[in-house]
Order: structure tokens, then C-alpha cells, then sequence
């Protein structure tokens, strides 16, 4: 008799805790969807749901939830930041153009004055920063407009193989100046994408002005039509890059002394990358041989 007892209890006891594991197997099952769903999505500010009467995987889900209503709140305070930030910095690089503007034509009307070869020689100077000067705020200014979402792009039908020719055509003479032998594999035949014409024009230039930057003797580009992308990759040296580089290189402000001269502002990569993303396509780089390879990839548009 004791023994059917025992026998009894104990089958009482392991489906006690059976039930109890399964119970418990279930609230982290419920847990852990929810944290799929909050990590999938857009961290949107919800909470665990758990339905399980241990006071031990409450607390937990509580301090879980507690975690996350404080990161969302950081991570709203942060975001809010960076906006005002961009605001500010949209209107302080405006606000210098203009100004900047009227000193670069004045400089250019005292310039037309009869001056001595050493007024003329400093007046060449002043022009040269003057006008670096304007450049950087332009970048900027660009660079946090498109940031922004406040400069408009109208996607077309285009051959960049044929824009990309205009392109360095126009530039030719800037790499027989700079030394630089420019290896060009274009295909003959059009090569079509969706892109607004202006931006596309502005990831060229940035893309050859790197080239000439940073280009020793030699570089090369090549355009193809693969997998539904057309690739347009530029290659030119990358004395003092690692594989890191490589990928931090589109990084806004990015610069090593390495591989960056005094005469750069970090921009122009940035804003080519991020061009491209708001024309549906994107841009990499890698080290490839012991050459910088920076791809510029957008989708191919219908042929029709």
C-alpha cells in the first residue's frame, strides 16, 4: 500500500513539473517572438508579454522591459539631436555661401586691376583657398540636404555608359596634368539605368576627383551589366589603406593621413554613396591587388 502511494506521488510530482516546464517552455517561447519582433522592426517602443505565473521570469521580463524603455528613450534623444544638428548645419553652410560668394568677386575684380607679379602671385593664392573654401561649404551644404531628404531627384532613363564617356571626356586633360594613366573598359553598347542625370553626373565627378586625389601613375575603370546592376568600378592606388579603410572610406569626415591629403574634406565619397542609395542602388569599396576598388552599382533599367 505505501508502495502504490509513492508510486502515486511521485507520478504526481513529474506531472506537476511537467506542467510547470511546459508552462515555463512556453512564456520564453512568447519572449522570445517578442524580442524577434522588436529587433526585425524599427524599435518600435512596446513591451515583453509574458504569461507565466513564476515570479522569476516576471522580474526578468520586467528588467528586460525597463532596459528597453530606457535604450528607446537614448535612442529618441539621439535622434532628435542628429536632426536639429543637420538643420543647423544646412543653415550655417548657407548662410557662408552667400558671403563667401561676394568676397570670391570682389577677389576676382581687384584681380583684373593692374598688379605686380607679387600682388598677382598673392591674389592667386587668396583665389585658390577662397575657392577650396567654397567648395568644402557646397559639399556640406549638399551633403546635408541629401541627408535631410530636401534635394529632389528625378529618375530617368539614362545610358551611363555614354554619360560616363561625356563625363571623362570633359576631365581628360586633368589626368594628363595630374600624370595619371586612365585605363577605361566601357562597353560600346548602352548600358541603361533608372538615375536622376544630375546626381549621377555628381557621383562621377566625386569618383574621378578621388581618382586624382589619390591615384599613382596609374588607374582604371570598367563598366558591366551583371546580375540585373550595372557596376561602374574605379580602381586607383591604396598606399596605406588596410581592409578596414575599405570600408569606412564612405564614412562622412572619414580621413587617414595616409591616404587623405590636407586638400580633402571627407564628403565626397559620402555624398556619391549616399546619391546612389536614393537612386536605388549603392557603392563599396575593397582593396583588391593592392588597388582601391570602388564600385558604384545601380539597378538596370527595362530596355523598353
Amino acid at each position: 500500500m505505501t508502495g502504490k502511494l509513492l508510486c502515486i506521488f511521485l507520478f504526481l510530482l513529474v506531472l506537476a513539473l511537467s506542467m510547470r516546464l511546459i508552462s515555463l517552455r512556453k512564456a520564453l517561447r512568447l519572449i522570445r517572438e517578442d524580442l524577434k519582433e522588436i529587433n526585425d522592426g524599427d524599435f518600435p517602443r512596446r513591451h515583453l508579454t509574458v504569461e507565466t505565473p513564476d515570479s522569476c521570469l516576471q522580474s526578468l521580463a520586467g528588467e528586460m522591459n525597463r532596459y528597453m524603455d530606457t535604450a528607446w528613450a537614448r535612442s529618441r534623444r539621439e535622434s532628435i539631436r542628429e536632426q536639429e544638428m543637420r538643420a543647423e548645419i544646412t543653415n550655417i553652410s548657407h548662410d557662408l555661401r552667400t558671403p563667401l560668394t561676394s568676397i570670391l568677386g570682389y577677389l576676382e575684380l581687384i584681380e583684373e586691376e593692374a598688379l605686380s607679379d607679387e600682388q598677382k602671385e598673392n591674389m592667386d593664392v587668396v583665389l585658390r583657398r577662397a575657392s577650396y573654401l567654397n567648395q568644402l561649404i557646397a559639399q556640406l551644404y549638399e551633403f546635408s540636404r541629401l541627408e535631410n531628404g530636401e534635394l529632389p531627384l528625378n529618375p530617368e532613363r539614362l545610358d551611363i555608359s555614354y554619360l560616363f564617356k561625356e563625363h571623362i571626356l570633359a576631365c581628360y586633360g586633368e589626368f594628363e596634368k595630374a600624370g595619371l594613366e586612365l585605363t577605361l573598359q566601357l562597353p560600346q553598347q548602352p548600358v541603361w539605368v533608372m538615375a536622376d542625370e544630375g546626381g549621377l553626373k555628381r557621383i562621377f565627378h566625386n569618383l574621378t576627383s578621388n581618382c586624382l586625389k589619390y591615384g599613382k601613375k596609374q588607374a582604371s575603370v570598367s563598366l558591366e551589366c551583371t546580375d540585373g546592376r550595372a557596376v561602374l568600378t574605379c580602381r586607383n592606388a591604396a598606399d596605406g589603406l588596410t581592409p578596414g579603410d575599405g570600408e569606412q572610406i564612405f564614412h562622412r569626415f572619414y580621413r587617414k593621413e595616409a591616404s587623405r591629403n590636407a586638400q580633402s574634406s571627407g564628403l565626397g565619397l559620402s555624398v556619391a554613396k549616399l546619391l546612389a542609395e536614393q537612386m536605388g542602388g549603392g557603392m563599396e569599396a575593397r582593396l583588391e591587388d593592392g588597388m582601391l576598388a570602388i564600385r558604384l552599382l545601380l539597378p538596370c533599367a527595362p530596355l523598353s
